[in-house]
């Protein structure tokens, strides 16, 4: 439960916004109310993939809020991970 709480301050969860949402889910507060489909709003998380184009070859994924901040730093995230992983 600690591990999962922490994880709520992470830059890809409830640190990346300072508003408030409207909604908080009973069963999971680190899901996002969303309605970016044009149809009826529900709770959810983001992909983000980390792709190599050229050889078009997933290198990482890592989900977030379903809020353009949170996708931000998913993205830090993967780029610093993946750096990491190739150095010697």
């Amino acid at each position: 439960m600690k591990e999962y709480l922490a994880t709520l301050d992470d830059t890809a969860w409830g640190a990346a916004s300072d508003v408030v949402p409207k909604f908080v889910s009973p069963s999971d507060p680190a899901a996002r109310w969303t309605g970016a489909h044009k149809g009826p709003a529900f709770f959810a998380y983001s992909d983000n993939y980390l792709i190599d184009v050229k050889f078009g070859v997933i290198i990482d994924v890592e989900a977030s809020l379903s809020i353009r901040q949170a996708a931000v730093g998913a993205v830090k995230t993967m780029i610093e991970r993946t750096e990491g992983a190739l150095r010697p």
